[in-house]
């Protein structure tokens, strides 16, 4: 009987770790056209994904629309229906050059009928318009150069979106409790494959244990379909693989 009377009560449970989510708004890759998708997305997200209690934020990559972590969901979805798109033109030459999706596909030379589309939109400026072999190097080259422009301007705007994922990364990495990052893109294009600095990104989130879920808007801006819609979403889904996340 003193065994039994000296025996300690349970412990009580502890308190469930507090939860801090990021929604990250890639509004430089996602067209006006595509807003409703975005937002649909969003409230679903709110409705399905959030619980009281939780800390919010939002994080975009032009840094126009961001909120500091809060726990007032009303703010967090007042600021979600707020969100707009700041897409930047992609310049392309209209008269040699071949289009957004084209130039990337050209540049890391992925497909041989795109190579051949742009030696015949590129002759014009080549001077000639035969299928000799001076001819069809001359517009090769002057297709290339074309097309390095346009991956220069996509390129820079990958980084920017890299970027801002940083950013909200480490502004998750301070927080202590579990960490969610919803990133929502129309995709963005970087080199094939999975380059350096999309690894550092998704090896930094990893040591952070920030999980990511990626969502692909709908409706393109610059570039639709295709080989070049097909690597735009490829970014996204290796990240959501890479941090143990859903692609959807």
């Amino acid at each position: 009987v003193a065994a039994a009377n000296s025996a300690q009560p349970a412990a009580p449970s502890s308190a469930a770790a507090p939860r801090f989510v990021t929604f990250f708004f890639d509004d430089e890759h996602v067209a006006n056209g595509s807003m409703q998708f975005v937002k649909q997305g969003a409230r679903r997200f709110i409705a399905e994904g959030i619980r009281p209690g939780d800390h919010l934020s939002i994080v975009t990559t032009s840094s126009q629309g961001d909120l500091e972590f809060t726990t007032d969901a009303k703010l967090f979805a007042e600021r979600i229906e707020h969100l707009a798109a700041h897409v930047r033109p992609v310049v392309t030459d209209p008269n040699c050059g071949v289009g957004v999706g084209d130039s990337y596909i050209l540049v890391h030379n992925l497909d041989y009928q795109v190579r051949e589309r742009a030696i015949s939109a590129a002759k014009i400026c080549a001077g000639c318009n035969d299928d000799g072999a001076q001819c069809r190097a001359t517009a090769l080259s002057v297709a290339q150069d074309l097309a390095e422009m346009v991956w220069q301007q996509l390129s820079n705007s990958s980084a920017n979106t890299i970027s801002a994922l940083d950013f909200a990364a480490a502004r998750l990495a301070q927080r202590s409790g579990t960490r969610i990052l919803a990133l929502t893109s129309a995709g963005f294009l970087i080199r094939p494959g999975i380059p350096p600095e999309l690894q550092a990104f998704i090896d930094r989130a990893l040591r952070s244990n920030i999980v990511v879920n990626a969502i692909g808007a709908q409706g393109l801006t610059t570039f639709s379909g295709g080989l070049a819609g097909a690597m735009a979403l490829m970014p996204l889904q290796n990240i959501a693989n890479g941090t143990g996340g859903r692609y959807i």
